[in-house]
């Protein structure tokens, strides 16, 4: 089996896909070697005339360990009431994310299509890269569930994709 790893921004743009994976490896693991830990460490700090920000990814409770720019959820046995409250609303949030997948499943049906995945007799890698192409320019188009959700639009297609007019 393979396996990506992908970031979606608000705007529901599949901002980061790294892969593909072996399937057995654990979300952590992906993390850590599709390079995004690297990228937000280099491009991860948001600065303005009036402030200074750290931006941060969140990921579901499998992406554990001390790692700049990455939030999940608290774990303890006895959360206090702030932790409880962020983890809930957190959560509220991170379909969004299954959503983008969902997206490109639904469109591309061949995606999902366990008769066409067939590693190294397919370029699978290849089809699912372009899916998630065509599914970026289809949100920059119509939005999606996401965007709708956080209330972000999408770029427009000219820029998703750096037309020059």
């Amino acid at each position: 089996a393979l396996k990506f790893h992908g970031i979606m921004a608000l705007d529901g743009i599949m901002i980061h896909l790294g892969g593909p994976f072996n399937g057995p490896f654990h979300d952590i693991t992906l993390w850590k070697q599709s390079g995004i830990k690297d990228l937000l460490v280099e491009h991860g700090e948001c600065r303005n005339c009036h402030s200074f920000k750290i931006l941060f990814v969140y990921g579901d409770p499998g992406y554990s360990g001390k790692f700049p720019h990455l939030q999940y959820p608290f774990k303890s046995a006895f959360p206090t009431p702030e932790q409880h409250a962020c983890n809930v609303e957190m959560s509220r949030h991170q379909i969004c994310v299954e959503w983008g997948w969902g997206k490109a499943k639904t469109e591309f049906a061949a995606l999902d299509w366990w008769q066409m995945q067939k590693v190294l007799l397919s370029p699978i890698a290849l089809y699912f890269c372009c899916g998630i192409l065509l599914i970026n320019a289809h949100t920059c188009l119509y939005r999606s569930e996401t965007s709708s959700h956080f209330r972000c639009r999408p770029p427009l297609l000219e820029h998703y994709l750096r037309v020059n007019q």
